[in-house]
């Protein structure tokens, strides 16, 4: 109970802050709750799972926080804060070089909580472990609160002119994972992975919605996708 408990608060957080390193503090939280969550079974494919998750989601994390180390170095001499008005309305000041090099990372690293191929290793396996509520939070909830965080970053690479370039990155990673996923789910004999898959595959379609400028059909993707899991 207290894990879940702590796992709705550190989404709550997750979605509500406007500081970018609150953010990643509470994603990070996310994975820290959950992982005992997926652990419930506590038979050895639970547990192969959830240090599964708990590993390439943590690499995942850090990778994002270099991310945030980038983009906060972008805002030398600018008079920035790290609240995502501040960065908004200081974009145009901001250092593109290392604003590019952060949203990388950040997409990479939150990418891999979003469960984006390639990073969607630990995904299936958590899913299809993890009780059926524990599920469906992860599917329906907590893949959008890492969404959210690339969200957050790519509202300050298009203020700040780069638009184009977050675009065709999401563009990637949502065809990418849109054929992996494609490849992967005929082949699913338990329902569950199935299920699994079906969140890389709709993660996909949602990325894929970002970069080709469709942000409304995206977030209406989002909630059905979050209401059907």
């Amino acid at each position: 109970v207290s894990c879940m408990l702590l796992f709705l608060t550190a989404m709550t957080l997750a979605i509500s802050t406007t500081h970018i390193g609150i953010l990643w503090v509470a994603i990070e939280g996310t994975t820290l709750a959950s992982a005992p969550l997926i652990y419930y079974r506590q038979n050895k494919r639970s547990l192969e799972a959830a240090w599964k998750y708990l590993l390439i989601c943590s690499v995942g994390i850090a990778i994002a926080l270099l991310g945030v180390f980038f983009v906060a170095a972008s805002t030398r001499n600018t008079g920035s804060d790290l609240f995502l008005s501040s960065l908004i309305s200081h974009a145009k000041n901001l250092d593109v070089n290392s604003l590019r090099i952060g949203f990388i990372f950040v997409l990479i690293g939150f990418g891999t909580k979003m469960g984006l191929a390639p990073m969607h290793n630990w995904l299936p396996d958590a899913h299809s472990e993890a009780p059926s509520p524990i599920s469906a939070l992860l599917s329906g909830t907590l893949l959008n609160c890492a969404l959210l965080g690339i969200l957050r970053f790519y509202q300050i690479c298009v203020a700040a002119g780069l638009s184009a370039f977050a675009e065709r990155l999401l563009l990637i990673f949502g065809l990418i994972s849109l054929f992996i996923s494609a490849v992967f789910i005929s082949y699913q004999k338990d329902f569950k992975r199935m299920l699994a898959y079906s969140s890389i595959e709709h993660m996909g379609i949602i990325a894929l919605a970002v970069g080709i400028g469709a942000d409304f059909a995206a977030m209406l993707h989002v909630v059905g996708h979050s209401l059907t899991k």
